[in-house]
């Protein structure tokens, strides 16, 4: 079979595609709510908090809150210091649909702010501090608002209110505003893949968070990065050695 003639900048351009594409390949980790009788996915850029930690940092925050589970971005430098998730559940039971105008009309009047039709997959651009943003198909409300709790860091909260036949799903999203736009789409992925059929979906013990598995899962990702980058130069080379000996 007869190589393509790369050039070297060429093959650069190839290194830089390809480490990219091995640093940016994630797949989605779920979570599965049997109180809730649900599951997300998060992307594995993410991690569940044990619960552990999660009570510690909660308790000192509210004192106490009846949460099902957090979720955090790895890359963040603690718990409750980046970007996190807090989940709680209604499950009551389903509102039918004047129930669920008057529960966003409730959110609207508290908030002081009109409610503005949007699309989920708008909420990345879409979404601002002027209104209660509601996608009436998927049945999810969303209001942001700052926080201001002395953090010397200026930050983000939204409130996400997703309504189902077993009640509400809260989705309490907190993000430096320096990183709201790169975590607002994972948080929109977690919240389009909500699903009640478990049907598809294997019973998993509740995993408990090892404090090192953090620096493990970045040592693995850098040994992939760093073989891919040593297969591409291998490669550099030798198209560099084929071009040497036709010159």
């Amino acid at each position: 079979m007869k190589l393509p003639n790369l050039t070297f900048a060429g093959c650069l351009r190839l290194a830089v595609i390809l480490s990219l594409m091995l640093t940016a390949t994630a797949v989605a980790e779920t979570y599965v709510s049997y109180n809730g009788r649900f599951y997300i996915n998060y992307p594995d850029t993410w991690e569940q908090v044990d619960y552990r930690t999660a009570d510690f940092y909660i308790r000192q925050a509210t004192g106490a809150l009846d949460y099902e589970a957090v979720f955090a971005a790895k890359q963040s430098p603690k718990v409750f210091e980046g970007v996190y998730v807090i989940l709680t559940l209604d499950t009551n039971g389903g509102l039918d649909q004047s129930q669920i105008d008057s529960a966003v009309g409730v959110v609207c009047e508290s908030f002081d702010r009109p409610k503005v039709e949007l699309p989920l997959d708008s909420f990345t651009t879409g979404l601002t501090l002027n209104m209660v943003a509601y996608d009436s198909s998927m049945q999810i409300l969303a209001a942001m608002s700052d926080v201001s709790d002395g953090a010397s860091v200026p930050r983000k909260n939204i409130l996400i209110q997703k309504f189902y036949d077993r009640g509400m799903a809260n989705f309490y999203f907190y993000s430096p505003d320096s990183l709201l736009p790169e975590s607002l789409p994972a948080l929109t992925s977690m919240l389009a893949s909500f699903s009640t059929d478990l049907s598809q979906i294997e019973k998993k013990p509740v995993k408990v968070a090892d404090l090192d598995a953090r620096k493990n899962s970045k040592a693995v990702r850098y040994i992939i990065l760093f073989v891919g980058l040593a297969v591409i130069l291998v490669g550099l080379i030798i198209v560099r050695s084929r071009q040497g000996k036709k010159q």
